[in-house]
């Protein structure tokens, strides 16, 4: 159980500490079935080795090296000489390989490497090649075996970042008019900075896939219609970004791609702008489509791209905070099945008001309705200044996020400020905020509201941490208290509390136990659940 938390390198350590521990790391041979082989920079110059031992990996038609003489270097932290005994280790169970390279290669050093993975090549599932210093390095694909058998996964990346320039597919060896079709298992396939260059007379489809991701390379309405017609069974795609100037090659009147009848997802990714995502959205029909994601570069723009207007009455509404930094994301979810999300970059800070764009649909089915503390104000403002109700809302969740979780870094704030006060917008507080104490939320972001909220079949009011929020979160109870006040239930309206993931402390004038019996004694409450304790 301990072993399963650990990284690759820590395993490693462990099963030399002493010979019980040793026992217990190898004897578990699923520890040793991810398989991370790195590559990294050194900082000590070395010779060039003679072209004569680089023939494998070059072609002597592709010019110059890739590495300039001076920039050459050995990979001092390379960990490649261990994958025969990580293999080993692994035993019969199915492999996953993720190669990390940012460095020249050396074939020296690679070379028994290869020998150990290409025997146990029919073990492999998942693939990944991350060449992000030495593009010669995406040619260990072709020295592999053509048949993988039960590979379901390739991932083919020049770099985590926007790359400055995009490379074919057959700088990987795929050379092939069945390059794909050959791994009868393949199902998920991402080409980060890589095209795929070939025509659709010269390709051979392949059935298996269904699952792709295209990024940072000359995507055009004839690259999406080749790569329609290479996986005709295609069921999602996420487009990344273009690169190459091929933008220029999108037109709102460009015929629609023919599409695979199972498409049903479509995902944009912040490297995409807005006229090249709105054309995209046209030409690919994906209204049509049940689920589509889309990111949004500034909160007034998400109105342009028509993403929430053709939904029919909603079924589920959530409100998120993105992985990345000022990143907002909405879902909304109909009746029909149809879910569409569009996360939206803020970089102003604050809250966006896009509430004010589902506020115009039709709420009157809205079963399910979850939103962060931080969009508790812009609620009220949109929904209960005006006296809206769900009438068929059932679950109301109430998730928390930690200051210093939400706004990044305390700067951050201030530059929100700072643009509130343009807009002659009042500054939000910070002073109730203890910023040394990174797990506390913000007094300031929940108030009780001026008009009480009726939702006359609601049942469950959820207060929860946020989905992505690892460390503690400390929340006064006197924000728990303010939320369920804001209602007013009918007589015989019951509803149940639960309070989960949130570490309760006491409030100014309003202890922790008074909080939480004030809450149990509130009209219409049912029950109180925190933790495993129910009042």
């Amino acid at each position: 159980m301990v072993f399963s938390l650990l990284t690759q390198d820590d395993w490693i350590c462990v099963s030399g500490v002493c010979r019980h521990w040793r026992a217990a790391a190898l004897g578990d041979k699923r520890l040793w079935c991810n398989i991370i082989i790195r590559a990294a920079f050194s900082t000590a110059p070395v010779v060039r080795m003679p072209r004569t031992l680089d023939a494998a990996f070059d072609d002597p038609n592709d010019g110059p090296p890739c590495c300039s003489l001076s920039q050459t270097s050995l990979p001092v932290s390379s960990n490649h000489r261990i994958i025969p005994v990580l293999l080993h280790r692994s035993g019969s169970l199915l492999i996953s390989l993720n190669f990390q390279f940012s460095v020249h290669y050396d074939m020296r050093l690679v070379h028994p490497s290869i020998i150990a993975i290409k025997e146990n090549a029919y073990r492999i599932r998942s693939l990944t090649i991350r060449a992000e210093g030495c593009a010669a390095w995406m040619s260990m694909l072709a020295s592999l075996p053509e048949c993988m058998p039960l590979l379901s996964r390739i991932v083919l990346c020049m770099s985590e970042i926007a790359p400055t320039r995009s490379h074919d597919i057959y700088d990987f060896g795929l050379r092939s008019h069945d390059r794909w079709a050959r791994y009868q298992s393949l199902s998920h396939v991402e080409m980060n900075g890589i095209a795929d260059g070939f025509g659709r007379s010269a390709a051979v489809q392949c059935p298996t896939i269904t699952t792709v991701l295209i990024g940072h390379v000359g995507i055009t309405p004839s690259y999406l219609e080749k790569i329609c017609y290479l996986f005709p069974a295609l069921c999602a795609i996420e487009i990344l970004g273009c690169r190459d100037g091929a933008s220029g090659q999108w037109h709102t009147h460009h015929p629609s791609v023919d599409v695979p009848t199972t498409l049903t997802e479509l995902r944009t990714g912040r490297f995409q702008t807005l006229e090249l995502t709105a054309v995209i959205l046209c030409i690919l029909g994906a209204r049509r489509l049940p689920t589509l994601s889309v990111w949004i570069p500034l909160p007034s723009a998400l109105q342009s791209t028509d993403v929430f207007s053709h939904l029919g009455p909603l079924f589920e509404v959530t409100i998120d905070i993105d992985d990345e930094p000022h990143d907002c994301s909405l879902t909304a979810a109909d009746l029909a099945g149809y879910r569409r999300r569009a996360i939206i970059h803020n970089p102003f800070g604050g809250v966006p008001q896009f509430l004010d764009l589902i506020a115009p649909l039709d709420l009157s089915c809205l079963v399910s309705l979850t939103i962060p503390n931080h969009f508790w104000k812009e609620m009220l403002r949109s929904f209960g200044s005006g006296g809206v109700s769900f009438p068929a809302l059932r679950m109301f969740c109430f998730t928390f996020i930690p200051y210093l979780r939400f706004v990044g870094v305390v700067g951050f704030m201030h530059t929100a400020n700072s643009m509130r006060r343009i807009r002659g917008a009042a500054p939000e507080s910070e002073s109730d905020v203890p910023l040394a104490a990174g797990p506390h939320c913000a007094l300031s972001t929940v108030s009780r509201a001026s008009v009480p909220l009726r939702w006359p079949a609601l049942l469950s009011l959820e207060f929860r941490k946020w989905r992505d929020c690892e460390e503690e979160c400390v929340v006064p109870i006197q924000m728990l208290v303010d939320v369920a006040e804001s209602f007013d239930f009918d007589a015989d309206q019951d509803v149940e509390i639960e309070i989960q993931g949130l570490a309760v402390v006491d409030s100014k004038g309003l202890s922790q136990d008074d909080g939480l019996l004030r809450l149990r004694r509130f009209a219409s409450i049912s029950k109180l659940v925190y933790g495993r304790r129910v009042y």
